[in-house]
């Protein structure tokens, strides 16, 4: 199972049930560590606390702010409309809330591309990014 930090709405709550349930480790992504949402990209459009804005500018998200990811139907091409269904809604997190959180449930806590988490000869020549939080107790 793949779990995504932003489509938690109270993370205060999953990081106080985790303090309590979790044996090992929590991996999980996370879409972004900055704050900054652009309105479009190559697979999709994004809405700002459900309203669209223009595509030359980009928005600064606060803590528990909302976004939400609608897919085209084809990649490149928003003028072909949007896949039925294919749309989600997020919550935006930061990493100083998280490891604040963390502290305060006396967690262990990583924050930050996976690379930098993982010994390099572990990264088996890859080279894609990908923002994760690790949760671990304290032993």
């Amino acid at each position: 199972m793949k779990y995504v930090i932003n489509h938690i709405q109270d993370l205060d709550q999953l990081i106080k049930i985790m303090s309590k349930k979790l044996k090992g480790s929590l991996i999980s992504t996370i879409d972004s560590l900055s704050p900054k949402l652009k309105s479009i990209s190559t697979n999709a459009r994004f809405l700002y606390h459900g309203k669209e804005f223009p595509e030359d500018e980009t928005r600064t998200l606060t803590e528990g702010d909302t976004y939400t990811v609608k897919f085209f139907k084809e990649s490149g091409n928003p003028e072909a409309g949007y896949l039925e269904g294919a749309e989600t809604t997020k919550y935006y997190h930061s990493p100083y809330k998280i490891e604040n959180l963390a502290a305060k449930y006396n967690l262990k806590v990583f924050v930050g591309d996976w690379k930098d988490f993982l010994p390099k000869e572990r990264h088996f020549e890859e080279v894609r990014d990908q923002s994760i939080v690790v949760l671990r107790r304290k032993f």
